[in-house]
């Protein structure tokens, strides 16, 4: 993987600080820190970016109830070292969830250029990155509903056997599956989204790869393995 490409590295960095770079790939990036003087000041950034979120958010204080039902499902019936753990767990969720939203609508508009991405054009309002079991960065999915066009673009070249691909399916609770195409092997590319397509990725909840016969599904539902899965994010 090319960590000098400037994209990549922001995008891993971004993850990094918020948390959600996990695994041997957070293992990974942490011994870049110290050999890649670039890693380093994108994480430097998005520490300073994110830390002056705080001071513009309203406190909003939860039902009891709510912290009593989380406390019951973490911690059951753990002593007073249990408690103060799950405070420091709370602070830091919140944070990690506000600045996930602000990645979102900040961090990763749609670019219309290709192969050298532009961070000026219309802002995604759906996001969804996609990584393998090892925490490893594999497409980032990106969607305007307004435009009704999708972005997909591979963190790194990803190679299937000749006669299989890897097909993209938008999941909501109250419809089938329904296809985004054949996820690319390398690169970037965009299609639009029908009026169906448009309206599903309105309430989706996530996004799932599975493997096809080359070419794609020839069902319109999935019928192979489904090997990964994705949170859609809502900007």
């Amino acid at each position: 993987m090319n960590y000098r490409n400037p994209e990549l590295l922001d995008r891993l960095a971004a993850e990094y600080v918020v948390g959600t770079l996990r695994g041997r790939a957070r293992q990974r990036f942490e011994r870049l820190l110290t050999e890649v003087p670039e890693c380093q000041e994108r994480v430097d950034t998005w520490q300073a970016h994110l830390a002056a979120l705080p001071a513009g958010l309203e406190p909003v204080q939860p039902p009891p109830r709510v912290w009593r039902n989380i406390q019951d499902r973490l911690w059951g019936g753990l002593p007073q070292p249990g408690r103060t753990a799950l405070r420091i767990w709370r602070s830091w969720a919140v944070a990690a969830s506000v600045a996930v939203a602000v990645m979102v609508v900040v961090q990763w508009p749609i670019d219309v250029t290709d192969p050298v991405p532009e961070r000026v054009e219309v802002a995604a309002d759906r996001i969804a990155l996609i990584h393998d079991e090892d925490g490893e960065p594999m497409w980032v999915v990106q969607a305007n509903l307004e435009r009704q066009l999708v972005a997909i673009r591979a963190a790194r070249t990803v190679t299937p056997d000749d006669d299989h691909a890897h097909e993209l399916w938008v999941i909501a609770d109250d419809h089938d599956p329904v296809s985004l195409g054949v996820l690319p092997e390398e690169g970037r590319l965009e299609r639009p989204l029908t009026a169906e397509l448009q309206a599903l990725m309105a309430r989706a909840q996530a996004l799932a790869v599975s493997v096809e016969p080359a070419g794609g599904s020839p069902t319109g539902l999935p019928t192979g393995p489904v090997i990964l899965e994705a949170r859609l994010i809502t900007g």
